[in-house]
């Protein structure tokens, strides 16, 4: 990814298991991503939860997957959604994967 952004310090809960954040241009000159996740337990593994990741143009019509965030319930409580948004935005995984499909968005 050639453009740097910044992490938006708001997180858009839109309902239980569903939240948003924007990536923000440094530049101004390119459009904000928006990232969005539901997550949820896993049935198979109950000590687990799974977060699905999407990136769109913010305020567009499309996302497109990332990839899954894979949580052990033991380092974060399924209702706090601050530090799962945090966990994603951290992950090598996240970075990666948003690299991959950026010029495609």
């Amino acid at each position: 990814m050639g453009k740097q952004i910044k992490f938006s310090s708001t997180i858009e809960v839109l309902n239980r298991y569903y939240f948003s954040f924007t990536l923000v241009p440094l530049d101004k000159q390119s459009d904000s991503i928006e990232i969005s996740a539901s997550y949820s337990p896993s049935v198979e593994q109950p000590d687990l939860i799974f977060a699905d990741v999407w990136a769109g143009i913010a305020d567009g019509d499309t996302k497109r997957f990332l990839y899954t965030e894979v949580i052990p319930k033991s380092e974060i409580d399924i209702v706090d959604y601050a530090k799962i948004a945090a966990r994603v935005h951290n992950s090598p995984q996240f970075l990666r994967s948003l690299n991959k499909i950026y010029n495609e968005l």
